[in-house]
């Protein structure tokens, strides 16, 4: 098993350049890291948020937020799935900033029925709600019972005003 560092890349003038590198979250495991970036918003430059998944020390996997701040990469973090979690293992797939300090992320989770399920979290006035949030939403009349919903993209006008994609089971 390969350790494996993630780093951010930034764009200056046409040109790809390495930026600093990601530090996981304190309870990942030392060496054997699996660490999987998704998806990634940048509402000026050097200011990001990433979201993704890891494995922590326990091989657990768990949604992870990693942040820059003018250009320099700062240590994830993880967030607490909703009460009605099977386990704490989920994922992010992808997030959205409006500005620098307001941002949804959403991922996945499977509930303790044993469902997949989605849930979001918000950054707002610059301070992330560490505690997701279950979505809950009708589903199309042609989905299978249950549904089984994944989202993967994502996109906001503000934290209370998104859109996101993704699929269900029919």
């Amino acid at each position: 098993d390969r350790d494996i560092e993630i780093g951010g890349y930034i764009e200056e003038g046409g040109k790809w350049v390495t930026s600093h590198w990601i530090v996981v979250p304190p309870d990942a495991p030392k060496t054997g890291k699996k660490i999987t970036p998704y998806g990634i918003s940048c509402p000026a430059t050097g200011d990001c948020v990433g979201v993704g998944k890891y494995n922590n020390a326990a091989g657990v996997v768990r949604p992870f937020i990693f942040t820059s701040t003018g250009g320099t990469w700062n240590n994830g973090f993880s967030i607490t799935l909703p009460a009605n979690a099977k386990s704490q293992a989920g994922d992010f797939h992808a997030v959205s900033c409006p500005d620098v300090n307001d941002c949804v992320a959403v991922g996945n989770y499977v509930n303790k029925s044993g469902q997949k399920a989605v849930f979001s979290v918000t950054e707002t006035g610059g301070t992330w709600n560490h505690l997701a949030q279950e979505i809950t939403t009708v589903a199309p009349g042609d989905a299978a019972s249950p549904p089984a919903p994944q989202l993967n993209g994502l996109s906001c006008v503000d934290t209370a005003t998104c859109d996101a994609v993704g699929f269900y089971s029919k």
